[in-house]
């Protein structure tokens, strides 16, 4: 069912918010060194869309066990303009070519909803993990598509309800720091 690659990689996304310290911490994959033969790494997070998406790009770059790979957005203005804003260097404008990048471990959607199962699907069948902002998809015909291509490939799937990562909740949070 899983092939060996995914059966060496021990999954977790988990969202948590500590109230005491407001640690962000969107999602962690650990990697079992015994099994993969490697020492631990960061997740290497790719972010597609930046309309909201770029909220989270700060967040993947202060987590300590989260290394962001590269954003994507079809506007190369905008792409441009959130690479140069935050020292993103790995800039696409297609989604497909961060599914084709082997060292990349997850990909985070935040585009239309119209736009989220074909995304999605084309994620996960590159065996990569997959956030994606809610919905799922607009056709109960695309989440079954969604859910059996996961089950297949052994990768994660994680539907995110982001209202926490508003740019109010930040504020708030820049303001008590």
């Amino acid at each position: 069912r899983n092939n060996l690659k995914h059966k060496a990689i021990r999954t977790r996304f988990y969202l948590i918010i500590n109230q005491a310290e407001f640690h962000l911490i969107i999602f962690n994959i650990n990697i079992n060194k015994k099994e993969q033969g490697m020492p631990s790494q960061k997740v290497k997070v790719a972010i597609v869309g930046l309309g909201f998406g770029a909220d989270f790009i700060p967040i993947y770059q202060s987590h300590p066990h989260a290394e962001l790979y590269a954003i994507c957005q079809r506007s190369e203005e905008q792409l441009e303009a959130a690479g140069k804003k935050y020292g993103v260097d790995r800039l696409f404008t297609d989604y497909k070519d961060l599914c084709k990048i082997k060292e990349l471990d997850a990909i985070h959607i935040v585009t239309p909803a119209d736009t989220h199962a074909p995304i999605v699907l084309d994620c996960l069948k590159a065996e990569k993990h997959v956030a994606c902002t809610v919905p799922m998809a607009i056709d109960v015909k695309d989440c079954k598509e969604i859910v059996e291509t996961r089950r297949k490939v052994g990768t994660v799937y994680m539907m995110m309800e982001t209202a926490a990562y508003t740019r109010e909740f930040l504020y708030v949070k820049k303001l008590k720091d």
